[in-house]
């Protein structure tokens, strides 16, 4: 790790939470992290969410001592300001909504659609638990569609079926979180959409941003900042398109990154 620190004027940070705040190792976020983010909001940077998860699972994690600015939940899809009010969403086209309720009623694979304040599935089997227990997630309720918009979808899948997926949504997109776990959304749509809104609400350059991720579906946001930090623990995928790669999330990542671009000290 170079000792060399870098200025920047970033105004915004935007985190990833499994795996970036949240350890898989530990089920916690590192007290280090905790402490690089006091003192980066102390100097005034913006603190924001952007996961795949929705609000009412991020309220169960252990993030209770992190003071955000905004959520940028559903993959960016449903934007929440730090009193949870919706100030900007994407939703699936509604030509792609039909097929993905087609898919949903069918019960041929394990299948969620998410709206902006529901969230269940189709069924539930030894696949959904499995891929939920790997990264601390819950399973939602089994229910019927109701009519409402969808933002996301998920699918508990192998990548054989993901490209069949692939290949049917012409409106949509898919990343993968898991090996038997992918994420839809709008084509449209997706972490950097939310990050956009987020600044055009806050008045921020985008040359003023920087994120942390470390899976697939933060590909988008660390290429679409102005420094996207892939943590040393990240898919080889990320490390390839971060602009820096920082040490693992129990080591000190997150710290040790805003130490190196000249954010605390």
């Amino acid at each position: 790790m170079e000792d060399t620190i870098i200025k920047t004027d970033t105004k915004a940070i935007f985190f990833d939470i499994d795996g970036t705040l949240l350890s898989h190792a530990t089920r916690s976020v590192p007290e280090s992290t905790i402490r690089a983010i006091r003192k980066a909001k102390e100097k005034g940077i913006k603190i924001v969410v952007a996961t795949g998860r929705v609000i009412e699972e991020i309220k169960k994690l252990p993030l209770q001592d992190i003071d955000f600015d905004a959520y940028l939940t559903l993959n960016g899809n449903v934007c929440l300001d730090k009193d949870l009010k919706m100030f900007a969403g994407h939703e699936i086209d509604h030509g792609e909504t039909e097929i993905l309720v087609s898919i949903f009623k069918a019960s041929r694979i394990p299948f969620v659609l998410i709206g902006e304040n529901s969230r269940y599935i189709n069924y539930v089997d030894d696949v959904v638990i499995r891929t939920q227990m790997s990264t601390h997630g819950t399973i939602p309720d089994i229910d019927q569609y109701h009519g409402e918009k969808i933002y996301q979808c998920l699918a508990f899948v192998d990548h054989e079926m993901r490209m069949k997926l692939d290949n049917i949504l012409d409106e949509c997109k898919i990343t993968s979180w898991n090996e038997t776990g992918i994420d839809i959304i709008s084509k449209n749509g997706g972490k950097d959409a939310g990050i956009q809104s987020f600044l055009d609400k806050e008045g921020i350059l985008l040359e003023q941003t920087m994120a942390f991720g470390d899976g697939e579906n933060d590909a988008q946001m660390l290429e679409y900042v102005k420094i996207g930090v892939a943590m040393g623990n990240s898919k080889p995928l990320l490390k390839e398109i971060a602009d820096y790669v920082t040490a693992d999330i129990d080591d000190d990542g997150i710290e040790k990154a805003m130490i190196h671009f000249g954010l605390i000290e």
